[in-house]
């Protein structure tokens, strides 16, 4: 008998299956200034070894690679489609980060970009994460992250309407608890705002029209004078601000 845990990983992958064709377009997925927080945190004396894990088609590695050419890079995605999408800057291996083919032990930095909201056992994946990670290795974690609680809160019921399989959609602080709880330090994070237009923001998600609709009412009615989070309207578009955050990481000794 297939788990729930099975059940939800077919779903992702059927979802990324679909996503496939049109995910290179995404802005995010190739904002430079989110490839250069991740860029900043490989310079080094000596060729690392990075693995992207949940790489979609390559985008970060093909990026990080132009900036920094003398590292090795591995790819490693759940979706066939996807990793059938990436190019030869990097090796591509198909495979779950909460179960990654890769030896103990075996690379100095693993990168989660978006990812890990997907994770039914968040984790595992970062148990994996500790596993093939060098002693001194580091753990860089992207994810759109809320503002505060309070920005949490009230983004949270319309993720749950966009991305009915995410997972999480933890603060800062959260984040560093959960982190602990599998063995990490928090180095540092770093947090950038950007910019986002509620349309190109659903249209990035097949949302069932009544979902789209209920999002669409949120934003409309949201009370412009509240500070989190930040929507406003140019002309008939919708605004708001989405906060991507970087968080650099280091295996807690024991």
């Amino acid at each position: 008998m297939r788990s729930p845990l099975d059940a939800h990983l077919r779903l992702v992958a059927e979802h990324f299956r679909v996503r496939s064709g049109h995910f290179s377009a995404t802005s995010w997925a190739r904002s430079p200034q989110i490839a250069s927080l991740f860029s900043e945190e490989l310079v080094s004396a000596r060729p690392l070894v990075i693995l992207d894990g949940g790489s979609g088609p390559g985008l970060l590695t093909e990026a990080l690679h132009r900036i920094n050419p003398g590292n090795q890079y591995l790819n490693l995605d759940l979706s066939v489609n996807m990793a059938s999408l990436a190019k030869g800057t990097a090796p591509t291996i198909v495979g779950d980060v909460q179960k990654m083919p890769l030896a103990n032990a075996s690379v100095d930095v693993v990168i989660y970009r978006q990812v890990l909201h997907y994770c039914a056992e968040l984790g595992v994946a970062l148990a994996e994460a500790r596993r093939v990670l060098r002693h001194e290795g580091r753990l860089l974690i992207g994810q759109f992250v809320p503002l505060n609680r309070a920005e949490q809160i009230w983004m949270e019921p319309l993720l749950a309407l966009r991305q009915p399989l995410r997972k999480n959609y933890f603060t800062i602080e959260q984040w560093s608890d959960a982190l602990a709880g599998a063995g990490f330090t928090l180095l540092r994070s770093t947090r950038i705002g950007i910019k986002e237009s509620l349309d190109s923001w659903l249209m990035r998600y097949d949302v069932a029209k009544p979902n789209e609709y209920a999002i669409r009412r949120a934003f409309n009615q949201r009370d412009r004078r509240m500070q989190y989070p930040k929507v406003w309207r140019v002309g008939q578009r919708v605004y708001f601000r989405n906060w991507f955050a970087l968080f650099v990481c280091a295996k807690t000794c024991c």
